[in-house]
């Protein structure tokens, strides 16, 4: 995408990898690559991301909602993987207990499947913000094809352009769009 991505992460971990694995290789693209750490200030990100379309960034969940990039400086936006809250998360279990119900399916049917939709619209959100707006959404996560749950999140996408490729395929498809 020569710069213009956003990827989200739903956890540190996976982040720094693959910052790790990314800084050197882009660098010598001439791609500047940010990433959101504990010392990072969110904002000094937004501002060197919105001022170089040869940058990319990859973030938490701060920038998942509310990161406003219009035009062509997002191209393209990456959600690693869906954003669902963790078991144990203290929301869940307060709506179990509240609902009286340990059940996992009460509390994965009623609550976490809905909020994590919310969640994936807001992150979609990212990318297309006017209606001249055009780039890529790269949804790497098997669930949203194999689970059966995975279809909720793509009849919930704004386009009905969709196009399920091996990883091989993107670049071309990528491409392809950009020269016309």
């Amino acid at each position: 995408m020569d710069g213009g991505t956003l990827t989200l992460f739903t956890n540190r971990l996976d982040l720094t990898n693959v910052y790790k694995d990314l800084k050197e290789p882009l660098s010598l693209c001439d791609i500047e690559l940010l990433a959101q750490s504990k010392y990072a200030n969110a904002n000094d990100l937004r501002v060197r991301f919105l001022e170089n379309p040869k940058t990319s960034l990859l973030a938490l969940r701060s920038f998942w909602e509310g990161f406003d990039a219009p035009g062509d400086t997002l191209r393209c936006v990456v959600l690693v993987k869906l954003p669902f809250m963790y078991p144990d998360d203290p929301f869940l279990l307060e709506v179990a207990k509240r609902e009286n119900t340990p059940s996992f399916n009460y509390v994965w049917h009623k609550i976490q499947i809905p909020t994590t939709v919310i969640n994936f619209k807001q992150a979609v959100g990212r990318l297309i913000r006017k209606h001249s707006d055009k780039g890529f959404l790269i949804l790497p996560d098997s669930r949203y094809l194999q689970a059966n749950y995975g279809k909720i999140f793509i009849e919930n996408l704004p386009s009905k352009n969709i196009h399920v490729l091996p990883t091989a395929e993107i670049v071309k498809a990528i491409n392809l769009f950009y020269e016309y």
